[in-house]
């Protein structure tokens, strides 16, 4: 090629290019390679002396045919040639390269598409494109030799031109170039383009989503943006046109907190719109909880409530919950709310209605939240009508929103109130809807339902006679009457010739059968009585019927067969057997005795029969082991004792063994020296008995901590145990000043309630804890506890920070609390807690005086307002039947407001719910004095009959005007729940009763009198027949005279008489009767081994005391007699000491002193044996001919020594003699 001269290159190529073409085959690749560089080496094709057209001439013909075998150093040298020549002529040096394409390998492509890419930079930059769409320019520049990707085009363009030059690629281009491969190599520069790209908004609209995640890049470029706009109507557009596509590949990350926190409050709330109106989230990361979660931390930072401006058109919608929240509410928390908006601020969105329809739309709604927002509504506007509520919010309005309501919003309510609110869950709603009913008939009792229990009694008595006959079955269903609805029904029923004689009867009519009066379940026949005595359901109903009620039925089926009375009497309603019955049963089935309920008299009779033939005492029920005396275990076994002492410990998964004084120290004295039984073993209450002087240094922590769970209330004043127990635990816990440690607390336990106040005030904060177990408190030690508490040093915190969760947590201990520590709280929060708490109070039997003085203490901050600001008239609002069914109430009422407030009619409407929560002397009075202006003549028995505690506040000659007629009234009125009588009020009441003719001091009289027996003159008690005494249950007679107990005595004598052969029986019989005995008579039973236990000693006159000598008492008390140690303090056991001469005591062992000094010596006693004696008693092995000078002794062991020196005694007195 050296021989060809540069000027002839161009000839000599032409002529080649033709014979290439037509006899390729015949030049080899380096042939072709070879004539290439030659062109590229000595053509001067770069020289600026070639024009453009002779340059084309070069490419497009004579090299075309080389340019197959283009190596990637030539690729650089070509470029060169076009690089400063026109546009049109790099066109067509592109276009001969894109027609060799195919013989060009990879790398050589792309060194050609670097050297394109590179032609479009050099400068100016992008000279060859003047117009049109910058897409087709790109396309017709790189041809096949590739396409830059996003960030390459964004590369190629100018800063200035970005936004014209890409501008001019139409959405179509757009989507083609997007969706095209590798455009989005590595996700970077889209969002770039989107942004500098005019038609963005339109490329989203019109354009379809052809990649998943495309979409996505697009939807992360311009949510930024969309979160910003502060346009309504732009917002709408992107959200309901621009996003419509792009909406379903929202992700997880784009709703973060992060790229929330932001966003204007139109993004935001269209945002939440959006998802909550049929987004699909299962096609996404996205779960509902997430929304939530970015919701709650959008409203809880920028303001409260965050997007919510009166000023602002757009911000103004009270629709708060809809717009902000949405249906992500079910997720709502009550802390939450209360952080989005302020209790202050949250009223102005409650009652709007898309607020309410979004929380009636929404199927899950925390129970806090809706009473939350209920209770805040109804603060704003007590009026709300609570039919634009959602049904579940009706379970939560105060029952005032109810009053006044028409009758055809009352019964769509009730409709939707049975639906959703378990019918009877809210009394004040029920009694307020239901006084709404102008009428009641049959079919508003069927749709009342169970809603039918706030009827009053007045609503009752006036309704058609048929109408209640006709709802029989709907209210026999009602398990929530009071004892006024129940008598009031039952009385229309009877007007209605609804005929109550068979059990069938009883039956039909189920929670109502306590209106049923005892004379009615006497009129029926017995066999229809145990017919229906299986049913479970009339024994469940029949319970909570009046005492007097449950008697009779009881007494009917005795009628029946007296030796059959504890197979035909139900279990649960054993306790109203007659104890006299129990005793010598033909046999004995220890599982059908162990499976009812006994009371302690009768567990008593009961329990040597069952101990005896009973293989296993661990299975003998709680209410048959509180049976355990002395007198019963005499005659077992000692080694059956020490297991029926046993079985007594505490179990978990068992009640408590109920257990007196007098039960607790024999079984002491029976164990007390038996090593093998560990503190656990046995019964707590009996270690208050324990000796301390057995129990050794090392176990004395195991003793204070199984006795902590006694009840230090057993224990008579006179033994001073709470002292002498807590000295030896000062000793045993090495307690050193006035203070408790957490350890010394928790060992203690219940010898905790028996603490100075100094102790309480200055122990570890967990003594609050121990404290609320015990069954009592003094006014000291609730002092001393609420000052504790005040400290602020407790788990409870300081008082500012307490609430009605704090009153839970206390547990009982609010019900000693002073007004000191109920000023703490508001007056909303006392009444909540109030209404659960003062039910809870009347279920355990608090008692009245309790009662009383809590609700002084919590309502005395009202009290002190009431006085300084005195008004006439009724200010707090009218006291309605919803206002009564509130179980606080009447808290919130003072005296004087309640009597301005409470309108006799609704006060006779409603008396028996009135009666059984006014628990405040004052307020009592005020009933009793409405009352009385309304009954000038005189109480009945109807009105009498629901009284309650109210009748403690009558005077004695408003009792002696009172009608009472019946035996249900009596029992009514004598109920001890209700609170001990004043002596001469309670004579006064019984004796209104007995000035009816043929009204007698019978079985049922005297079981409704009971502890107010002695309030009756002792001629009055000579009415009483020994029929009478022997069927009924066990009078308390601690407060009669000894006339009056001697009275008693004789007739209970001849009760029983038929029972003195079985020692132990009439022994248990007549114990609770011989305060009244004769000296006489009482060593009569010594004589005949009828013991008694101290206890009964100890209520023995102090004459007849005195006249016992030892070996009398010894006889009479038999085991027991070790307890005359233990109570030699006491008056009567004193009494008989000191009548005795000290010789004489010496003989009995128990080291009792204060005898008389020995005039004469004393003759020797002789002792009878007993079948088994506690550890340390044992029997005398012969029995002395000789007799004391009255006759009577028992076994008791004297050692050799005294009995040689009392002989000697006695044979020198015969000497003298």
């Amino acid at each position: 090629m050296s021989a060809v001269k540069p000027q002839q290159l161009s000839n000599f190529f032409d002529v080649l290019s033709l014979n290439i073409q037509k006899n390729e085959r015949n030049y080899s690749e380096e042939v072709k390679q070879a004539f290439l560089q030659v062109v590229l080496d000595r053509a001067g094709l770069s020289s600026p002396s070639l024009n453009d057209s002779e340059v084309l001439i070069w490419l497009t013909v004579r090299l075309r045919p080389l340019l197959s075998v283009l190596t990637s150093a030539n690729v650089n040298v070509y470029f060169d040639i076009i690089r400063s020549r026109s546009c049109s002529c790099i066109q067509e040096a592109v276009k001969v390269l894109d027609t060799q394409r195919s013989n060009l390998n990879e790398d050589i492509q792309r060194q050609i598409y670097d050297n394109i890419q590179q032609s479009l930079k050099d400068a100016p930059p992008l000279r060859c494109y003047v117009d049109g769409s910058f897409y087709i320019f790109l396309k017709n520049s790189f041809l096949h030799f590739g396409f830059p990707d996003v960030n390459g085009i964004i590369s190629l363009i100018p800063v200035e031109r970005r936004s014209q030059v890409l501008s001019s690629v139409s959405t179509v281009e757009l989507r083609e170039f997007l969706n095209s491969t590798q455009t989005l190599s590595n996700g970077s520069g889209l969002c770039d383009l989107l942004q500098q790209y005019n038609q963005t908004t339109l490329y989203m609209e019109t354009e379809p989503v052809e990649s998943e995640v495309l979409a996505r890049q697009v939807l992360s470029c311009v949510w930024p943006q969309v979160l910003r706009v502060e346009n309504r109507s732009e917002v709408d557009q992107w959200f309901d046109q621009r996003l419509f596509r792009y909406l379903p590949f929202l992700t997880a990350q784009l709703i973060v907190p992060a790229q929330l926190s932001g966003a204007t409050c139109l993004s935001y709330t269209k945002l939440v719109f959006v998802l909550g109106n049929n987004f699909n989230f299962t096609s996404t990361d996205i779960f509902p909880a997430d929304v939530y979660s970015s919701i709650k931390n959008y409203l809880t930072n920028g303001g409260s409530p965050r997007c919510f401006d009166p000023s602002d058109p757009h911000l103004n919608s009270t629709d708060w919950f809809v717009r902000s929240i949405g249906i992500f509410i079910s997720y709502l928390t009550l802390t939450d709310l209360k952080s989005f908006v302020s209790t202050d601020q949250i009223g102005m969105f409650l009652e709007n209605q898309e607020n309410l329809q979004l929380f009636n739309r929404t199927a899950e709604i925390k129970q806090d939240i809706i009473e939350y927002y209920t209770t805040q509504l109804y603060t704003r506007n007590p009026y709300f009508n609570p039919i634009k509520l959602p049904s579940r919010f009706l379970c939560s309005v105060p029952s005032i929103a109810f009053e006044n309501l028409g009758e055809r919003d009352s019964m769509a309510l009730i409709l939707s109130i049975n639906m959703v609110c378990n019918g009877t869950e809210d009394l004040e709603i029920t009694a307020a809807l239901t006084a709404n009913l102008p009428s009641i008939t049959s079919a508003s009792i069927q749709l009342l339902g169970s809603q039918s229990v706030g009827l009053s009694e007045a609503q009752i008595i006036s309704a058609p006679p048929q109408a209640i006959k006709s709802a029989l079955p709907t209210l026999s269903n009602i398990t929530s009457w009071n004892q006024g609805q129940a008598n009031a029904i039952v009385q229309t029923l009877t007007e209605s010739g609804f005929s109550i004689s068979s059990g069938s009867s009883l039956l039909s009519l189920g929670t109502l059968v306590k209106g049923v009066q005892s004379n009615v379940i006497s009129s029926i026949s017995s066999a229809e009585l145990l017919t229906i005595s299986t049913n479970p359901t009339f024994i469940t109903n029949i319970i909570s019927a009046p005492s007097i009620v449950q008697h009779v039925y009881v007494m009917k089926l005795v009628s029946i067969d007296e030796n059959k009375v504890i197979e035909n009497v139900p279990d649960m309603l054993a306790s109203s057997i007659p104890r006299v019955l129990l005793v010598s049963q033909s046999s004995v089935n220890v599982t059908l005795i162990n499976q009812k309920h006994w009371t302690h008299d009768q567990a008593v009779m009961l329990f040597r029969s069952v101990a005896e033939v009973s293989d296993n005492t661990e299975e003998l029920s709680e209410t048959l082991l509180q049976g355990f005396t002395c007198t019963s275990a005499q005659t077992m076994s000692e080694q059956k004792v020490k297991e029926l002492v046993k079985a007594c410990r505490h179990r978990p998964g068992r009640q408590k063994i109920q257990l007196k004084e007098s039960q607790l120290t024999c079984m002491y004295n029976y164990v007390k020296n038996d090593v093998s039984l560990s503190f656990t073993d046995l019964p707590p209450d009996m270690l208050l008995y324990y000796g301390y002087e057995k129990v050794e240094r090392t176990n004395c922590r195991s003793y204070f901590s199984a006795m902590g769970k006694a009840d230090f209330t057993i224990p008579s004043s006179i033994l001073n145990k709470k002292t002498t127990l807590f000295n030896n635990a000062r000793n045993c816990l090495d307690i050193s000043g006035q203070s408790l440690s957490r350890e010394h607390v928790e060992v203690l336990g219940n010898l905790t309630c028996t603490l100075e106040p100094e102790y309480i005030q200055n122990s570890d904060p967990i003594i609050i804890e121990s404290l609320k177990t015990c069954s009592d408190l003094s006014d000291a030690q609730i002092g001393a506890a609420e000052t504790l508490l005040l400290s602020g040093n407790t788990p409870y915190g300081h008082s500012s920070s307490w609430d009605e969760q704090t009153l839970d947590r206390l547990e009982v201990l609010p019900l000693y609390f002073t007004d000191s520590f109920w000023k703490c709280f508001s007056v909303s929060v006392k009444r909540r807690h109030l209404k659960v708490f003062m039910p809870a109070l009347k279920d355990r039997n608090t008692e009245k005086d309790k009662l009383k003085k809590l609700f002084k203490n919590c309502n005395a901050e009202l009290d002190t307002q009431s006085r300084m600001i005195r008004s006439a008239g009724c200010t707090l609002g009218n006291v309605t039947e919803a206002v009564i069914a509130d179980a606080s109430f009447p808290f919130g009422y003072t005296a004087a407001q309640f009597d301005a407030c409470l309108d006799f009619k609704i006060l006779k409407s409603n008396l028996a719910a009135v009666t059984d929560k006014v628990d405040d002397s004052d307020f009592q009075r005020i009933i009793l004095n409405k009352l009385n202006q309304a009954y000038p003549e005189g109480l009945d028995d109807s009105v009498l009959t629901v009284l309650a505690a109210v009748s403690r506040q009558a005077t004695l000659d408003e009792i002696r005007s009172w009608n009472i007629t019946i035996i249900d009234t009596l029992t009514a009125l004598m109920d001890r729940r209700y609170g001990e009588w004043d002596r001469e009020k309670s004579k006064e009441v019984i004796l209104r009763y007995l000035s009816v003719d043929s009204h007698t001091l019978g079985t049922n009289e005297l079981n409704a009198i009971l502890s107010n027996l002695c309030t009756l003159d002792a001629s009055t008690l000579q009415n009483i027949t020994a029929d009478s005494l022997r069927n009924g249950n066990v009078p308390d007679l601690s407060s009669c005279t000894f006339e009056q107990k001697s009275v008693l005595y004789t007739t209970a004598r001849s009760a029983f008489s038929a029972k003195r052969d079985n020692q132990p029986a009439y022994s248990h019989l007549i114990s609770p009767f011989l305060g009244g005995a004769s000296a006489e008579d009482i060593k009569a039973l010594a004589s005949e081994n009828i013991t008694v236990d101290i206890t009964t000693f100890r209520s023995l006159s102090i004459a007849v005391v005195k006249s016992l000598n030892v070996a009398d008492a010894r006889a009479l008390m038999g085991v027991a007699v070790a307890d005359l140690k233990l109570f030699e303090n006491d008056t009567v056991v004193r009494a008989w000491i000191t009548s005795q001469l000290q010789s004489q005591l010496d003989v009995l062992n128990l080291n009792l002193q204060g005898g008389r000094a020995d005039s004469l010596t004393p003759k020797p006693v002789s002792f009878k044996p007993t079948n088994s004696q506690p550890d340390g008693i044992t029997q005398s092995t012969s029995q002395s001919s000789s007799s004391t000078t009255h006759g009577s002794a028992s076994t008791l062991q004297v050692t050799s020594g005294v009995w040689f020196i009392a002989s000697c005694v006695w044979l020198l007195n015969s000497c003298d003699t």
